[in-house]
């Protein structure tokens, strides 16, 4: 099993209890499977459609936005992530 700590931006933060989310999950773990996993230990709110906010968003590790296809095998048995939500502008 591995760790992994998720770091919640933008509309993420209102869906967790804290700035990052822990999980646990076997190695290999992809992060199409880490977004079922995200969308079990979030909650929901009122007004906001947390499938399809997970859907749209990306997760990045500190140097890259990750593939669905990745799949998590840190060295240190730790994964350090970051789910960002779409944005907009002008």
């Amino acid at each position: 099993m591995i760790r992994i700590r998720v770091k919640l931006f933008g509309a993420f933060r209102q869906l967790g209890t804290g700035p990052e989310v822990s999980l646990e999950a076997p190695r290999g773990t992809t992060v199409s499977e880490l977004r079922a996993l995200l969308a079990q230990r979030l909650t929901a709110r009122p007004g906001v459609d947390l499938a399809a906010l997970l859907q749209d968003s990306v997760i990045a590790d500190n140097a890259r936005i990750l593939a669905e296809t990745h799949a998590l095998e840190p060295s240190s048995g730790e994964a350090e992530l970051a789910i960002l939500p779409p944005v907009c502008g002008g």
